[in-house]
C-alpha cells in the first residue's frame, strides 16, 4: 500500500511485513498454520472467516501453544487483520501507529498501557481514531467464537464505535 502520511511515523511497511509472515514465513512459520488453507488468505474481508476458525481451533487448546509461538501468532495475525482493514475500508488514510506515538496524540490510549495488544494500533487522524487489531486476535484466542475477526473489521471500516473526546473532537477506541 501506499504510505499517504509519511510525516506520522508510522508502521506500516513492518506490519505489511508481519501480514505475509503469517501465512508465508517457511523458515518460522506461524503456529498450526499448517491447518489454514493459505490459498484462502487474500486479504478479503471473507478470508476472516478461515482466519476465525484457524483461531478457534488454536482457542480449544491454548495452553498447549509455547509464549514464543503465541507472541508470533497475535502479532502476524494481527498484523493480517488490520492489513485486511487497511486494503478494504473507504478511509485510505489508516495508518500503523506505536504505542508511543497513539499515547502522545491521545491520553486515553496511556490508560489502556502497553502490551501485545497495543505495540501496534490503526489510526484514522482525520477523525482521530484509534483501532486494536492486535488486541482483537488476543482476545480472539481467549475467548473463542465470540470475538469474531470478521465482524470487528467490518465494524471498524463503517466506524461504529465512539467515544467523545474532552476537546469536542469525535474519538473512536475499538478492540
Amino acid at each position: 500500500m501506499v504510505d499517504l502520511n509519511p510525516g506520522l511515523d508510522n508502521l506500516n511497511a513492518e506490519m505489511e511485513g508481519l501480514a505475509e509472515m503469517f501465512f508465508d514465513n517457511p523458515e518460522s512459520p506461524t503456529y498450526n498454520i499448517a491447518f489454514l488453507d493459505k490459498s484462502k488468505l487474500d486479504f478479503s474481508l471473507a478470508s476472516l472467516e478461515f482466519v476465525n476458525t484457524f483461531l478457534n481451533s488454536i482457542h480449544q487448546k491454548l495452553n498447549d501453544v509455547p509464549d514464543i509461538k503465541m507472541n508470533a501468532l497475535v502479532l502476524r495475525t494481527g498484523a493480517y487483520l488490520g492489513e485486511v482493514i487497511r486494503r478494504n475500508s473507504n478511509h485510505k488514510k489508516l495508518q500503523w501507529i506505536s504505542y508511543e506515538k497513539a499515547s502522545s496524540l491521545n491520553s486515553k490510549i496511556q490508560g489502556i498501557g502497553e502490551s501485545i495488544s497495543t505495540v501496534a494500533i490503526l489510526y484514522e487522524e482525520r477523525k482521530d481514531q484509534f483501532f486494536f487489531p492486535l488486541g482483537k486476535v488476543l482476545k480472539a484466542l481467549h475467548f473463542g467464537h465470540s470475538e469474531d475477526l470478521k465482524a470487528f473489521a467490518e465494524n471498524t471500516i463503517s466506524q461504529t464505535t465512539v467515544f467523545d473526546k474532552p476537546n469536542g473532537k469525535i474519538t473512536k477506541i475499538q478492540f
